[in-house]
């Protein structure tokens, strides 16, 4: 697949690894509004995840929150095959998580 003249991005989603958090926020938000649609994960905080979604949604993006733990790989690989599911792709992986 080749990028939309349109857009920086190629076809597909991105994931954002911690992007419940606020740099991981302020990622999803540039991306979304770059016409990017995001997964983003966040590990304990569901109500804050679920308001950021709704928050890109409202703004025209698409953003899905996903549950996923850095210490889970299945969960990790959840999110990814949400993506292929959703999106076709993944064409890019952000790192927000804090050590």
């Amino acid at each position: 697949m080749t990028a939309n003249p349109d857009t920086l991005f190629p076809e597909g989603a991105a994931l954002v690894l911690g992007g419940s958090g606020g740099v991981g926020s302020a990622i999803c938000e540039e991306l979304v509004r770059n016409g990017v649609p995001v997964v983003f994960t966040y590990k304990t905080n569901a109500d804050r995840a679920q308001a950021l979604a709704k928050d890109l949604l409202d703004a025209g993006g698409q953003a899905t929150a996903c549950a996923a733990d850095l210490g889970d790989p299945a969960s990790l690989s959840a999110c990814v095959e949400q993506i292929i599911r959703l999106h076709g792709r993944l064409h890019s992986v952000y790192i927000a998580i804090g050590y």
